[in-house]
C-alpha cells in the first residue's frame, strides 16, 4: 500500500516520506493536530511503513507488524490518544 495516499496534508505527507526516505528513523515520533485532518491515520500507516516486513511499497498491511500496529497491540507502537487522563 502506498503511504498517506490522498490523505489532504501535502506538507505532513512530504515530511512523512521523507523521513522514511532518510532510512533513519527517530525513535519516537508525536503526530498531534485538531480532529478531521487524519492524524491517526498518518501515525499508523507511518508506523506500519517504518515496521512492515514485506516493504511493499510503503507497507503490505498484511505482515504480523502491519496488522499488530494496525489492532494497536505492536510493542513498538503506542497510541496515547487511547489513554484517559486522570483528573484529581
Amino acid at each position: 500500500m502506498a503511504l498517506l495516499e490522498n490523505q489532504g496534508n501535502e506538507g505532513a505527507e512530504r515530511f512523512l516520506k521523507n523521513e522514511l526516505a532518510k532510512n533513519k528513523e527517530s525513535g519516537t515520533y508525536l503526530f498531534y493536530g485538531r480532529k478531521g485532518v487524519n492524524v491517526e491515520r498518518y501515525a499508523v500507516e507511518f508506523a506500519m511503513a517504518i515496521n512492515c516486513q514485506e516493504k511493499e511499497n510503503d507497507f503490505c498491511g498484511k505482515c504480523k507488524s502491519c496488522i499488530e500496529i494496525e489492532k494497536g497491540i505492536h510493542p513498538d507502537w503506542v497510541d496515547v490518544s487511547r489513554f484517559k487522563v486522570r483528573e484529581e
